[in-house]
């Protein structure tokens, strides 16, 4: 079967594929008249040239022109583009639930050790306090404010 990069190498060459949006118009409007394209090819087209050109005023031109040329496709052409569209949603939330995941376990590794760190400096103070050294020496040693050493005594 022809693949969606067969596709757009027979159908839109280099020249057409590096060209602005609107001077495809007519290429695509003659794919859709001919229905020499399913709509898996269909989609795989408009997929690469919203990577290409993003979902900008300029591509929304674009497919107002093309269904201008073939009317009776609108809807086909909408819903295509529905659901390129829903996907790259769907893509997009599970990119930033993702980021948000990987963001908050690092944030709550991070305050963890910092918890850790503190609670093990506030055990060694209160062992040095125990043992007789004095508090100007824990607190070098340790890093614990005044403070802090005033809770451990406590």
């Amino acid at each position: 079967p022809e693949t969606a990069r067969d596709f757009m190498e027979i159908h839109l060459p280099v020249s057409l594929r590096q060209r602005d949006l609107l001077g495809l118009v007519e290429r695509i409007a003659s794919l859709l008249v001919t229905g020499c394209a399913n709509d898996r090819q269909l989609k795989a087209l408009f997929n690469y040239l919203m990577i290409q050109h993003g979902h900008t005023p300029r591509f929304t031109t674009f497919i107002r022109d093309v269904v201008g040329h073939v009317p009776h496709t609108k809807e086909r052409l909408m819903t295509l583009i529905e659901r390129i569209r829903a996907a790259d949603r769907r893509k997009g939330e599970r990119q930033g639930r993702q980021l948000g995941l990987e963001e908050g376990l690092a944030e709550g590794l991070e305050k963890g050790l910092e918890k850790g760190q503190h609670v093990a400096a506030l055990r060694i103070a209160r062992q040095m306090l125990a043992d007789g050294l004095d508090r100007e020496t824990v607190q070098r040693f340790t890093g614990l404010t005044a403070e802090e050493l005033q809770d451990v005594s406590h």
